[in-house]
């Protein structure tokens, strides 16, 4: 009888270690999700017109400020001509948000264009990931190349 109630004890143990260890589980994750963004999915595209950009710290600035918005996908600074490509997810952000955190950045920014993700392909060659033109080697780069349609 007393073995009995021993090896009811150590299954009680088991089953509060799992127990636990599941909502530990649960925990890291939940905490996971706070501080990880998952790619948003962009299905709207801004062109941003952005000054006082003079090197390669302040275009890294501008990247920062918008990379760490919820439902930015993709940042592209052309540092020559000051513009700003940012795809995002048009059901959380408006463009007009993306141009007020370049501000806060430390810069001056207008919205040149807005791209919903089928005009965005069309200039782009037929991606709409993101992926760019694959002609970024240019002097205009990918947001160059938008703003000029």
């Amino acid at each position: 009888m007393l073995q009995y109630v021993h090896e009811k004890g150590n299954e009680m143990k088991m089953n509060r270690g799992n127990i636990l260890a599941a909502v530990t589980v649960a925990v890291v994750l939940v905490l996971f999700g706070l501080f990880v963004r998952f790619d948003a999915s962009a299905n709207t595209y801004a062109v941003l017109k952005a000054s006082g950009m003079t090197c390669s710290s302040c275009s890294g600035k501008v990247e920062q400020a918008l990379r760490n918005k919820p439902g930015v996908s993709s940042v592209r600074v052309d540092l020559p001509s000051g513009l700003v490509l940012v795809g995002y997810d048009g059901r959380v952000l408006e463009a007009r948000m993306l141009a007020e955190d370049v501000s806060k950045a430390g810069f001056s920014a207008t919205v040149q264009r807005v791209l919903d993700a089928k005009q965005y392909a069309a200039l782009m060659g037929g991606s709409s990931s993101g992926g760019g033109c694959g002609n970024c080697n240019s002097s205009s780069g990918c947001g160059g190349k938008a703003a000029q349609q």
